[in-house]
């Protein structure tokens, strides 16, 4: 499992570099996606600055790169996360929608550097915050 682990890992990263060597900010497109996805997101983030969106991106990054090492972030993404959003009003359905729209950016970035198992990583790595959400959050 350590080593399925560290393989996720190494092909998210992996992911990460080439959008990086690309130059490519992924934050209009993800917000983009999510937008269209669920237009009920939309209407949690009006009034926030555009900032919070970036620091969410990247906090959402390092979540998965944690969780992707083994690191105990999702402790962390329970304790304090869930119930803020909760409070914010997001929807279990809008972490699936924003964890999809975060997909759907990278191969956009990427085209065809995006690869299969690039996407099988990352769908494993936000399944394991879908769990959390569906555990802990109230709202529906």
């Amino acid at each position: 499992m350590e080593q399925e682990s560290e393989s996720h890992y190494a092909l998210i990263e992996e992911s990460l570099c080439l959008v990086a060597e690309k130059d490519v900010d992924l934050m209009p497109s993800v917000y983009r996606h999510l937008f269209s996805i669920s237009p009920a997101a939309e209407e949690v983030f009006d009034g926030l600055p555009v900032s919070q969106r970036g620091i969410m991106l990247n906090k959402v990054v390092e979540m998965i790169m944690g969780c992707a090492q083994g690191n105990e972030k999702l402790g962390e993404f329970r304790q304090y996360d869930i119930p803020l959003h909760d409070d914010l009003g997001v929807t279990k359905a809008m972490y699936q929608d924003y964890f999809e729209a975060v997909i759907l950016a990278l191969k956009e970035a990427l085209g065809p550097e995006w690869l299969d198992r690039h996407e099988q990583s990352w769908k494993l790595e936000f399944k394991k915050l879908i769990n959390e959400v569906m555990a802990h959050s109230d709202n529906q």
